[in-house]
């Protein structure tokens, strides 16, 4: 502007050229064209965040941020962050309510900061809760292992959504197992497609193994951003471009990339496990795709994938929740029995203590039914050895052993004497005096 005024000094047609220029950039502004020309909150504004608003706010969810930690202490986050772990520094005495680098704040603000004053930030989510699960190494760099931690502990604890706005392009092994482990225990895991689009356009990972929410980046616009890594594991695009987000020590930034849309579709998968409970992780993916704004090329394509978030229609559609395996993984199947929410009313910890009591009476039986055992057999071996049963021959037939002795019982006397009238008495036999 600078340069066109000054050219144009001395002279109406420099003059005419400026007011043609601050005209453009005015109606851009109205109309809400160019990135640079929009709103704080226009991905609030723009897709009806506020009216979803009127049926939850994600309240009772927990989310997982895989990231450099949250600074619990921003004013927009106070009372939003539950203590989580830091997996990067590896101490076990850290719960990530730091973030000396602010990525993980910023994307802790997308999911649900909760405002309050014309500058702040708003999240899509603000009933939710956020769970800092930092992964990040003193350096810049992000800790595999870390990651892999992260992942296998948020499905242990009741994380219902993890945001992994962050990733690599290499295919380790116990990252995609834990990443399964996570998908089997019912959890939504979002991941960012990767910055490169304009470059070499690499394939990041955790976000292209099946089951996960890949997502690329979209300006106020509503076109992909050039940055955003586009391939065929793109599952949703989101806003990513001018997204306004809180910073360490309470201050803001405004910022673009597939990072900031991971996490506005972490937060509206939040919103979606919050207004539908029952519903499974892969339930809740089936309904973003279907309610999905297909853009781009008709059908799903590398850079949409199956189209642009819909918050609202998500939301408020009719449509039936469908099977209960994640569409984006089918040979995963359903979660497995121990990863369904406790039922007939019971939390997680009340069905804990109910198998509890089931153990404790089974080890009682078993030890009764040992000491019963032992008592019985002690007794058998002081009655001595047991007289076995009669053989199936009668009196006289032969038995196993050749056939019985005859027996050598003397006859009794009688009243007549004996020996028997008839008979011999034995030798040297005399009668009783």
């Amino acid at each position: 502007m600078k340069h066109v005024l000054g050219a144009g000094r001395g002279s109406k047609r420099g003059w005419s050229r400026a007011a043609v220029v601050v005209a453009a950039a005015l109606l851009a502004a109205l109309a809400g064209g160019p990135a640079q020309a929009a709103s704080r909150t226009w991905h609030i504004d723009d897709f009806k965040i506020r009216e979803i608003w009127q049926i939850t706010r994600g309240e009772g969810v927990k989310v997982g941020v895989l990231d450099t930690g949250v600074d619990a202490s921003h004013p927009d986050l106070a009372g939003q962050v539950e203590p989580g772990r830091d997996f990067g520094d590896g101490s076990t005495d850290k719960d990530g309510t730091t973030d000396p680098k602010g990525h993980g704040t910023g994307m802790a603000s997308v999911i649900a900061a909760k405002g309050g004053s014309a500058k702040a930030a708003w999240g899509v989510a603000p009933g939710a809760k956020i769970v800092p699960l930092t992964i990040f190494l003193r350096s810049t760099a992000v800790s595999g292992t870390a990651k892999a931690a992260a992942i296998r502990y948020a499905a242990d604890h009741g994380i219902k959504v993890v945001c992994i706005a962050v990733g690599g392009a290499v295919d380790a092994s116990f990252i995609r197992e834990a990443v399964n482990y996570a998908l089997q225990r019912d959890v939504v895991i979002v991941a960012a497609a990767g910055n490169d689009g304009n470059g070499a356009n690499k394939v990041e990972f955790p976000a292209s193994y099946p089951g996960v929410i890949s997502v690329g980046a979209i300006d106020p616009d509503r076109k992909i951003r050039p940055t955003s890594t586009h391939n065929s594991h793109v599952v949703l695009a989101a806003p990513g471009g001018n997204i306004w987000s809180a910073q360490p020590h309470g201050q803001y930034r405004l910022g673009s990339g597939t990072s900031p849309a991971t996490a506005y579709v972490a937060g509206v998968a939040a919103l979606l496990r919050a207004a539908h409970p029952d519903w499974t992780a892969g339930q809740v993916i089936r309904r973003l795709i279907k309610t999905a704004d297909d853009a781009g090329t008709p059908g799903k394509d590398d850079y949409y994938g199956y189209g642009i978030v819909d918050p609202y229609e998500a939301l408020t559609s009719d449509l039936p929740p469908g099977p209960r395996e994640n569409p984006l993984a089918p040979g995963l199947g359903s979660p497995t029995p121990e990863a369904q929410p406790a039922q007939w009313g019971q939390s997680g910890e009340d069905a804990a203590g109910s198998m509890f009591w089931v153990y404790l009476v089974l080890f009682v039986l078993v030890v009764v039914g040992t000491v019963v055992f032992v008592l019985v057999m002690l007794l058998r071996s002081r009655r001595g050895p047991k007289q076995g049963p009669p053989g199936p021959w009668g009196p006289g037939s032969p038995g196993p052993y050749g056939p019985p002795p005859q027996s050598q019982r003397v006859p009794a006397p009688d009243a007549g004497g004996w020996p028997p009238p008839g008979q011999q008495p034995p030798p040297g036999w005399r009668p009783p005096r």
